[in-house]
């Protein structure tokens, strides 16, 4: 999305410039598959297959779009991971299991409101 995109552009062009030695790795979180598909009955197992092979394009181009971003600025020192589940706790498990330094992602930009209502990745991560 948009503001994962302007987020990765701003850090690295004020942040981790390319000769800071920082690694970048690009973690892009695929949904599960139970948090798009929340009713089922007749007809449901015939989507299925499709919904998931959606998501995985989903993911799979947002995280050749991210890469494309770094190659872009001359990021040499990158990895790209995709990761399934509940955005919040997989990004928060990648950040431990990576021994991450820092956490860059983007946001919707909703106001307090929706926010309180939806919840939001940044602000569980935070």
């Amino acid at each position: 999305e948009r503001g994962e995109q302007h987020a990765l552009e701003w850090a690295i062009d004020h942040i981790l410039k390319p000769e800071s030695g920082f690694k970048i790795i690009i973690i892009t979180v695929k949904a599960l598959l139970a948090s798009v598909i929340r009713f089922t009955g007749p007809g449901t197992a015939d989507v299925i297959p499709q919904v998931e092979m959606d998501l995985k394009k989903s993911a799979e181009a947002a995280t050749l779009k991210a890469k494309d971003i770094c190659m872009k600025r001359s990021v040499k020192n990158l990895e790209t991971l995709i990761v399934e589940g509940d955005a919040r706790l997989a990004l928060c498990e990648a950040v431990d299991k990576n021994h991450a330094d820092m956490l860059i992602m983007g946001s919707h930009g909703y106001g307090a409101f929706k926010r309180a209502i939806l919840g939001s990745v940044s602000d569980y991560c935070a």
